[in-house]
Formats: structure tokens, C-alpha cells, sequence
């Protein structure tokens, strides 16, 4: 299987069960093998966090994390698209397109 086949599969995996949190896990694991390593940092920082409180000393420095991985992370043309607001769950983007 090509990367790329193993990414689509990976992707394909997690849509079919966003809420579940191995998944992304296991994903975040490859792509660390894989050298991406600050993908592999905001996925498991956005589950982690997901688990938390959002008082849990924890909390601020997860979100530290995925703030700066998600600026790493992001491609660059994804801020040109007008008319969807793209959200972080747990790593992977939603797009939602904007009410008018």
C-alpha cells in the first residue's frame, strides 16, 4: 500500500467514527513515522483535550500545542476559502460553511 493509500485510509476511518479517539491515535503514530511529526503533536493534543475539563491544569498548555501545530499544520490556501469555517476536531478539520 502507497502512503498515500494508507493516508486515504486512515482519513476514510476516522470520518466513518469521528468521535473515537484511537483512530487519530494510531494516524497521529504513522505520521510521526512518516516525519510529520507536528501533525502527529495536534492530533493528540486535540484528543487529550478533549478528554479534559476545561479547568484541568492541563487544559492551557494543550491548547498552547494545537494553536501552534495548527498554524504548522494548516495549508496556507485553506484561509481563501470564503465561504467555510474550518474547525479543529481533534486534529482533523470540519468545514462548515458559513450561515448568510
Amino acid at each position: 500500500m502507497t502512503n498515500l493509500a494508507e493516508l486515504q485510509a486512515f482519513v476514510r476511518t476516522i470520518l466513518d467514527d469521528p468521535d473515537e479517539a484511537v483512530a487519530r491515535l494510531v494516524f497521529a503514530d504513522w505520521l510521526q513515522e512518516h516525519g510529520q511529526e507536528a501533525r502527529a503533536e495536534w492530533i493528540r493534543a486535540s484528543c487529550e483535550i478533549a478528554t479534559l475539563r476545561p479547568s484541568d491544569s492541563r487544559s492551557a498548555e494543550l491548547r498552547a500545542i494545537i494553536q501552534e501545530k495548527a498554524l504548522v499544520c494548516t495549508p496556507k490556501w485553506w484561509t481563501s476559502i470564503l465561504s467555510v469555517e474550518q474547525r479543529n476536531h481533534r486534529g482533523m478539520y470540519r468545514f462548515v460553511p458559513f450561515q448568510i
